[in-house]
């Protein structure tokens, strides 16, 4: 199994380590613009969607449209180039900026776009885990409590929840290391 032990990732989480705590394994996410499967559903949406807010915009500015019919169509359009590009940069960014812990006791998930989020899994208290493996073995591992709120966890507008591991090296080892430490 992959892990990314250097002295930089280990500074971030020992502070988070309890006494006995035993760090198991550190990783981080795959790096770069990432599709995904739902893009081929999403890009020719947003695509359409964007196009027709910037026809409005231009429209409305050389048609010398009132001001209320400009100011109307910004938020579409913005909506639009965050939904086309946008999303790719900043799930990149989350990515980059994003460390996966395993302990023999939690799973420390530490990320943020613009602020940092820490979220502590306690493995003995986990009773669903999913994993997804793409063939070149990399996938994701979606934690939760209640059977049902996997479907909660997968959409394509990469609002990423708190309660995953994404895009990481090996997923099926590391899942068969989270299921024995709940033994």
């Amino acid at each position: 199994m992959t892990t990314l032990y250097n002295s930089d990732l280990e500074n971030e989480i020992r502070p988070l380590l309890s006494a006995n705590e035993k760090l198991l394994w550190m990783g981080k996410p795959k790096k770069g613009i990432v599709f995904q499967w739902s893009d081929i559903f999403v890009i020719p949406f947003t695509i359409l969607w964007c196009g027709f807010a910037i026809f409005w915009e231009t429209m409305a500015i050389l048609g010398n449209a009132p001001i209320f019919f400009v100011v109307w169509g910004v938020p579409f359009v913005l909506v639009g180039l965050y939904m086309l590009v946008g999303r790719f940069w900043a799930d990149k960014i989350r990515r980059d900026k994003t460390l996966y812990a395993i302990t023999n006791e939690r799973i420390i998930i530490k990320t943020g776009l613009f602020k940092l989020e820490i979220n502590v899994l306690y493995i003995r208290n986990l009773s669903y885990i999913h994993f997804s493996e793409n063939k070149d073995k990399t996938g994701n591992i979606y934690f939760s409590r209640e059977e049902n709120s996997f479907r909660n966890q997968l959409s394509p507008f990469r609002s990423q929840s708190m309660n995953c591991i994404v895009m990481v090296e090996n997923v099926k080892e590391l899942y068969h290391l989270i299921t024995t430490q709940q033994r």
